[in-house]
């Protein structure tokens, strides 16, 4: 089904332009999505086809939007195989989108699905209980190879899915043991060497070398807090390398992590609310050189309560970061 999505541009306080087709280079400020049921938990973007991949922690499936301002539906809920579809990333190079989903709210079950980008079509799924008795799922990211890394906030485990090799655990450390709530955003450094991993709450960052993926260690980590406030929305969400560092989605706050050396060791925090985000920041993805946050209030969906914004994505001027606050 298509639906119309809105792209506002910022023009003082306010005040929007009508929906106009963009081109390459030309950012708008924001993307709004048409759907008030959308609760997109992430939202990730293919260069190739120029689209964004949405998913929904309300409806289970998954909407593309084109940078011509299209929506469609990409999978249904039978094809995304979860009552809620959580992290999701695109591998160019094979043209695949990974996405995890949950089977259901009670047992968060977790499902990760790959998809033909350009088919449309899913082409591998596993069910991670298979490899883990209550096995979850929430972010996901793939290497330079294409394999797949997914994190589990039930359970202190870091899976690894190809299509050409069987599934496994690739690490376990207690330091990946839940706390209030456990792993969530991942990410592979550009040169491959190094993953990063938040942890929700209580907000850490963990490193993990790719060749030993039994040694995990925290960050060590100065500068702004990397809390995000004393509410169980203000956790570690979605993460993003992007330019010079990591950005960590908070509920509030956007976090950039500089690493002191390359092997991520030590790194200096600077934390920065976003003007026109007020709260439910929840992913960020990079659109064709331009930082976005993804505005998916899952605290309002987890509350059972209607959206209080507009389900959206906000262009984050990372100039902020270098800014005195």
């Amino acid at each position: 089904m298509k639906l119309a999505l809105t792209l506002v541009f910022a023009v003082g306080c306010g005040s929007a332009a009508q929906p106009t087709r963009q081109g390459r280079g030309e950012r708008p400020a924001e993307y709004v999505f048409s759907r008030k049921d959308q609760f997109p938990e992430s939202v990730t973007f293919d260069a190739t086809s120029r689209s964004f991949f949405a998913g929904s922690l309300a409806r289970g499936d998954i909407t593309r939007v084109g940078l011509d301002g299209k929506e469609t539906t990409f999978a249904p809920r039978s094809a995304a195989t979860g009552e809620s579809t959580l992290g999701m990333t695109v591998d160019a190079r094979n043209r695949r989108l990974w996405v995890c989903s949950l089977r259901d709210a009670e047992s968060k079950a977790g499902i990760v699905t790959a998809f033909d980008i350009d088919a449309a079509v899913p082409v591998y799924t596993v069910t991670l209980a298979e490899l883990r008795e209550g096995a979850s799922c929430n972010d996901i990211t793939v290497d330079l190879l294409g394999a797949a890394f997914v994190t589990d906030r039930e359970n202190p485990a870091i899976y690894r899915l190809t299509p050409s090799e069987p599934p496994t655990i690739w690490s376990s450390h207690p330091l990946l043991t839940p706390g209030t709530i456990g792993s969530n955003g991942i990410a592979i450094t550009a040169d491959g060497n190094t993953m990063l991993v938040t942890q929700y709450k209580p907000a850490r960052l963990l490193r993990i070398p790719v060749a030993d993926p039994a040694s995990v260690s925290r960050v060590d980590l100065h500068g702004d807090s990397f809390s995000g406030g004393i509410s169980l929305a203000s956790g570690a969400d979605g993460a993003r390398l992007f330019a010079d560092g990591l950005y960590v989605a908070f509920d509030r706050w956007v976090m950039r992590v500089v690493p002191d050396e390359p092997g991520w060791t030590r790194g200096t925090v600077t934390a920065r609310r976003l003007p026109g985000m007020e709260y439910g920041i929840t992913a960020l993805t990079n659109v064709e050189g331009t930082l976005y946050a993804a505005n998916g209030q899952t605290a309002m969906f987890l509350l059972g309560l209607a959206p209080a914004l507009p389900f959206r994505l906000l262009r984050v001027d990372t100039a902020l970061f270098d800014d005195a606050p």
